[in-house]
């Protein structure tokens, strides 16, 4: 099995859901594509300032450990309490005028579960094997490199 990196374009536009957050001041956008099993997948992935171009090793890493911190969840505010992120709850707009302090939570999560659900189109059948570890990636069985050609 492998996942290829077929594509990988510097200076993406960063996306939307990154306007005025400032963790992502300073990041690098790259727009990547994945080739497994005659499949594709292309995201928007953030490396440092200053960092390096992408592996697939790194897509790879960031899309199954997001992936698998959403699927252990029991659901949002497990989630949310995982990462520290308010999740609104207790927040009374009455008395609270200002924004809902959960919103970003909601939907840093609900772009998560979109992520999950290509993801697990992608690798198709192998979702689950790959996700749990029941192969070790990189490994002989998985290996993840750049190819431009797409082979």
């Amino acid at each position: 099995m492998s996942v290829r990196m077929i594509n990988r374009i510097p200076g993406a536009k960063p996306p939307a859901w990154t306007d005025g957050d400032p963790a992502y001041r300073g990041t690098q956008w790259w727009t990547v594509t994945l080739a497994y099993r005659g499949r594709q997948m292309t995201t928007p992935f953030g490396t440092g300032p200053g960092g390096s171009a992408p592996e697939a090793e790194d897509v790879m890493s960031c899309l199954l450990s997001d992936t698998a911190a959403w699927e252990n969840a029991t659901g949002f505010t497990d989630w949310a309490h995982e990462y520290g992120l308010e999740t609104g709850e207790d927040w009374d707009p009455d008395l609270d005028p200002g924004p809902d302090p959960g919103k970003r939570a909601r939907d840093i999560y609900a772009r998560i579960e979109a992520q999950k659900d290509r993801l697990a189109a992608f690798l198709g059948a192998d979702y689950e094997e790959i996700l749990w570890g029941t192969v070790t990636w990189p490994s002989d069985e998985i290996t993840w490199h750049l190819d431009p050609t797409g082979d």
